[in-house]
């Protein structure tokens, strides 16, 4: 696992020692990011159910302004704040210890409007299109925000919203879905 482009390209991130945190592999991040390409220079992110931070941490080595990496895991956590430090990442990074329901509600509290948010939350045991709902009512993305998800490849969303726009790639298990407008 590692920074895959950017001002820390090539840096080794700690993995975790156990298999309770899925971390998105190098060659889906590539790809997420060759899709997303090029970051805004003053990008604000969300990176929900960050596990290690590989993502956020990839997107400040990209030139995001800021990322706030979010868990609820202490291990994680732990994980995330290992990460920033060994890629001097502190200034562009907020790591929030908190379930994903508090977050939102953190932000939305903070008017914080992201240009990216990335989600990767448990696979099996979680409702995205539930999420979607909550970020979407909570005004948190900015004008052309993206939202990344990243699901089993049988995950299905609808939207009954027009003003929507969805992009899907699949890699083996996992589906990206990448949506915009709302």
């Amino acid at each position: 696992m590692r920074i895959v482009s950017g001002r820390a390209r090539g840096t080794r991130l700690y993995s975790p020692k156990n298999d309770r945190i899925r971390p998105t592999s190098d060659k889906i991040k590539e790809s997420i990011f060759n899709i997303l390409q090029p970051i805004k220079p003053d990008a604000l992110v969300l990176d929900l159910f960050a596990g290690t931070g590989g993502i956020g941490l990839e997107f400040v080595s990209r030139g995001a302004q800021k990322v706030y990496f979010v868990d609820n895991s202490r291990e994680s956590v732990d994980l995330i704040r290992k990460n920033i430090a060994k890629c001097r990442f502190e200034d562009q990074s907020v790591v929030m210890n908190l379930d994903f329901e508090m977050a939102l509600s953190v932000a939305k509290r903070d008017n914080l409007k992201f240009d990216y948010i990335f989600i990767d939350p448990p696979y099996a045991a979680f409702k995205s299109m539930q999420l979607l709902d909550k970020i979407f009512d909570s005004k948190l993305m900015s004008d052309g925000g993206v939202i990344v998800l990243e699901v089993e490849k049988d995950e299905r969303l609808e939207f009954n919203n027009t003003g929507v726009s969805i992009k899907e790639k699949i890699y083996g298990r996992t589906k990206i879905i990448l949506i915009t407008g709302g």
